[in-house]
């Protein structure tokens, strides 16, 4: 093998000689201020992940539920309270109304001659003292085609109730009278019911 036959390394490149910058990474303040012209690397700020904690609720305070409880207690008394006094209240007008109505068709039927009716409505007390034969010579003659109130009013006391009322248009009497008081007197019957016990005309 001649020596021109042999392999000739290949020739390395000549090295640079060209100056690199030079990457300066201020890591303080004073080191920004006094190479501002330098060329830096924006410094890695890397993060460790927050550790996952379970989250924890608080626990409710007593005194809390003693509020809340003693809110909805008074609500509840309240609540009761209305309907308790609504409740008295209606009974109350009812009891009214009831004792009114079975006045007033206890006088409808002594207007409409049905005495003998009339007599069937009084309490067993009242027919066992008075027969009918005597009610309806007490009543007399009361029957009248158009007959009209010209005053009510009503008692209630406890469990008797006195109702009075004047009527005008009653067949005239021997003194030439068409009109006539009523005073019935009742006694309550169950919770709201009424029934008359006495009644006398004048």
């Amino acid at each position: 093998m001649q020596p021109q036959d042999q392999i000739q390394p290949a020739p390395q490149p000549a090295a640079s000689l060209t100056p690199q910058p030079v990457v300066v990474t201020p890591t303080t303040p004073q080191a920004l201020m006094q190479a501002p012209n330098q060329a830096f690397a924006a410094p890695t700020v890397s993060f460790m992940p927050e550790a996952q904690l379970p989250v924890m609720e608080s626990p409710a305070q007593p005194g809390h539920r003693w509020v809340t409880f003693a809110v909805f207690a008074l609500l509840g008394v309240i609540l009761l309270g209305a309907i308790i006094g609504g409740g008295y209240l209606w009974m109350g007008r009812q009891t009214k109304q009831n004792a009114t109505t079975t006045a007033e068709a206890f006088i409808a039927d002594l207007n409409a001659g049905n005495n003998v009716k009339a007599y069937q409505t009084l309490t067993a007390s009242t027919r066992k003292t008075e027969t009918q034969d005597q009610f309806i010579q007490n009543i007399g003659d009361l029957s009248a085609s158009s007959p009209r109130y010209t005053a009510q009013n009503l008692t209630v006391n406890g469990k008797q109730a006195t109702y009075v009322a004047s009527e005008d248009g009653l067949p005239a009497t021997s003194t030439g009278r068409t009109d006539g008081q009523f005073t019935i007197s009742l006694v309550k019957q169950g919770v709201t019911g009424w029934q008359v016990s006495t009644v006398k005309v004048e």
